[in-house]
Formats: structure tokens, C-alpha cells, sequence
């Protein structure tokens, strides 16, 4: 199976610009995780309480001032210095559901385990040093009290909003007894990936020609592509007929010789290019976009009889197959969660992947974030040599012209 392994599990970067979101900057994104995982909402008040007095003193002499300021650091170091008597000792596992797709919430469970002599009280779990397209929903799951031993389960849910691979390495079970203001704890460093896929619209169906191109070799289904000997029935015995198509059961029960009889099996072998060009940041919108049409219309041939060849076309090409057993659909979607957007789209790259397979092709379905001379003329080489064509452009008032009605999708 034609496949380039090395994009999987790859997390999808993005290109760093100052505008981007502010948890997507690693700096800022790490004092959020402190804030979140360290303290309480009792001990942020308090930390806030002393950043407001620093500030009104830096413009005051009160001195009541640095008795506030006193007060509240005392509490903060002496909330650190009797929590580390208390840090839990705890095996922690997580229990993770199939993944999830961009845009959705995720929960999963996490086994939490006493594995101290003493009794554990406010414990609190939730995920550290999280990605910035993963964010924690709603508080900390909490368990009130846990005995020597004794193991209790939480649910902990993820806001999923970009797809892509990501690691969870972080799992922190604290304990904020007995301040009630600073979580202090230790963190699992098992690390476990997932997978968002990209969020897309099931299609009801979608249609491609119906031309079929030879399968040369009589290749078995089970895991190959191509042409295969389908069993049509039982019929009596002529001379001639091979022996291995006497079907013995049959001449046990009746006495009568009958074989096996087959027909040839044909299945249609479709290309899906997948355009994956952005550019510019702005462009990313566009191959995002590009991604979800690509799931939602591999989802649809994925049901219908179709051997189905997938090409990422950007600076370099990835060929994946799948369909008739050869992959399912979620390994497609594995793929297309991992892809990242190339620079530029190389024709002689994609031309040199395709034009091997393409006397066998029936159709050949791209999934443009553009349109331009390049894409156009890529089109007609694959329409030169008989191979009909499909293509989608998503971005928005594109005029996709030189086409034959029929060959532009609009979904």
C-alpha cells in the first residue's frame, strides 16, 4: 500500500504571527497553564489582591500599603511551604474515547489511585502544558477525600477546536489541603497522542463518472486492488471443468457433481488530489476548509465500491490508498488530520505521482484552494490522457473557468 508514513502523528504547525490568538504564543500560553494548574479561585484573589496593592504603591507612601502587600505574600509562600507536606501520592490513567473531530468537546475518564498510607484530601486533575487548539472545559474535576488504596474515577473534557496530532503529557493530580489557595502535586509524563480530525458534513452521495478502467492481474480483494473472481453460483459438472471448482459438499448431500461458478469483479479506481497550498496565514482558512471537503466526499466514495488513491500536492507529494479493504475511512481521516499546508504547489511533483496509475484510473477529483494557470493546466493533462475530471474549488468567488460543464463541483 503506496503510503508515506512520516506525516503521521506530526502536529500540524502553524505559521507565527504576531496577531495570532494570545494562547497560541508559547509564553503566554504557559503563565495560563501556572495560573490554571498552581492556584485556586481563592488563591487567585489573593494573587491579584497583591498585584493591586503593588500597584497602588508604587504610587503611594501609605504604609498601611506594605502591611496589605505583607499580609497577602505571607499567605501565598506559607499556602507553598504547608502544601508540599501534603503533595498526594497517586497512579493516574486515562481512558480515551475514538478521536475526536475539530470544533467538538471530548471527555475522556481518569483512574485515580491512592497509592500513599495516608488518607488524600481535595484532590484536583486536569491536563498541563495542553496545546493551544486544546483547551479544558468547565473547572477541574475534583475528588473530596481518598483513602489508603482506594481509587475513584473523573471525567475531564477537552475543547477541541483545530485538528491536527497532539500529545497529552501532562496529567496533574494536586491537592490544594490544607490552604484551600495553592495546588501542589505531581504530574503523569506518560505521554498519549490523539488525533482531531477535520470537522466535515457527511454528503449524501457524490457522484463521479461511471467509466471503469482495467485492473490488470486478477488481484484478490481482500487486499489488493484491482480486478477479482466473484462467485456467481453452483452448476452441474462438464467435461473440462477444474477440479478444485467441484464444490465436495454439494456432491455429498445430492450426489450429483456440481462446481463452483465465477464471474469477474471490476471496481473503479478513483484519484483524490488534495490541493494543500497556503501560502500565507491568511490562506490557511482555505486549506482547512479544503480538508473538510476532502473528508466529507472520501466519507462518501468510502461507501460505494471505489478504490480510492489520495494525493497531497504541496512542496512534496503523499500518496495514501484506501478502500475495498485496503484502509478505512478513519485511516483517511488519520491522514488528513495530520497534513500540513506546503508553500507552493509543485505540478511536475504531482504529475511525476499520478501519471503511473493513470491508465487505471477512472476519475481523477481535486480539491482546490485556488485556481490559476498551474491548477488549470494540471487539469488538462489529466483530461488529455482520458481520465475524467472533477474539480472543487473552495474558496469563495473563484471563477473556475476553462472547465466542461459537469467537471466543477459545487457543494
Amino acid at each position: 500500500m503506496p503510503t508515506n508514513r512520516s506525516i503521521f502523528f506530526t502536529m500540524a504547525r502553524r505559521r507565527w504571527s504576531f496577531w495570532m490568538p494570545p494562547l497560541e504564543h508559547r509564553f503566554i500560553r504557559r503563565l495560563d497553564d501556572g495560573y490554571r494548574g498552581s492556584l485556586t479561585p481563592a488563591g487567585r484573589a489573593v494573587l491579584w489582591g497583591l498585584v493591586a496593592s503593588g500597584v497602588l504603591r508604587l504610587g503611594s507612601l501609605s504604609v498601611a500599603l506594605n502591611g496589605v502587600i505583607g499580609a497577602l505574600a505571607s499567605m501565598l509562600i506559607g499556602a507553598v511551604l504547608l502544601g508540599a507536606l501534603f503533595r498526594p501520592r497517586v497512579s493516574v490513567r486515562r481512558r480515551l474515547p475514538p478521536p475526536p473531530s475539530a470544533g467538538a468537546q471530548w471527555s475522556y475518564e481518569v483512574t485515580v489511585t491512592n497509592t500513599s498510607s495516608r488518607q488524600l484530601r481535595d484532590i484536583h486533575l486536569s491536563e498541563r502544558g495542553l496545546p493551544a487548539a486544546l483547551r479544558p472545559v468547565g473547572k477541574p474535576s475534583s475528588i473530596a477525600s481518598l483513602q489508603p488504596g482506594e481509587s475513584a474515577c473523573v471525567r475531564l473534557t477537552l475543547d477541541c477546536q483545530q485538528r491536527g496530532a497532539y500529545t497529552l503529557s501532562g496529567l496533574q493530580a494536586a491537592s490544594s489541603f490544607p490552604s484551600g489557595l495553592i495546588k501542589l502535586g505531581r504530574r503523569d509524563r506518560a505521554a498519549e497522542r490523539i488525533l482531531v480530525y477535520p470537522a466535515f458534513e457527511r454528503l449524501v452521495s457524490f457522484e463521479v463518472p461511471m467509466g471503469l478502467a482495467h485492473q490488470p492481474g486478477g488481484l484478490p480483494v481482500a487486499s489488493r486492488v484491482g480486478e477479482s473472481m466473484e462467485l456467481a453460483g453452483l452448476r452441474e459438472w462438464r467435461q473440462g471443468d477444474r477440479p478444485r471448482d467441484v464444490n465436495w459438499s454439494a456432491y455429498a448431500r445430492t450426489g450429483r457433481m456440481v462446481v463452483r461458478e465465477y464471474q469477474q469483479e471490476h471496481f473503479s479506481r478513483l484519484a483524490l488530489v488534495l490541493d494543500v497550498e497556503a501560502e500565507r496565514r491568511a490562506d490557511e482558512v482555505y486549506f482547512e476548509r479544503g480538508l473538510s471537503v476532502a473528508a466529507a466526499i472520501a466519507d462518501a466514495l468510502a461507501r460505494q465500491e471505489y478504490i480510492i488513491d489520495i494525493f497531497a500536492a504541496g512542496d512534496a507529494v503523499h500518496h495514501f490508498q484506501a478502500g475495498r479493504s485496503i484502509a478505512h475511512f478513519e485511516n483517511i481521516l488519520e491522514l488528513l488530520a495530520c497534513l500540513e499546508p506546503g508553500r507552493t504547489l509543485n505540478p511536475a511533483a504531482l504529475s511525476a505521482a499520478i501519471l503511473p496509475a493513470a491508465r487505471r484510473l477512472s476519475a481523477v477529483i481535486f480539491v482546490m484552494t485556488d485556481w490559476d494557470d498551474t491548477r488549470r493546466g494540471l487539469v488538462a493533462q489529466m483530461r488529455s490522457l482520458g481520465i475524467a475530471i472533477r474539480v472543487v474549488c473552495v474558496q469563495p468567488g473563484v471563477d473556475v473557468d476553462g472547465l466542461m460543464p459537469g467537471e466543477v463541483v459545487v457543494l
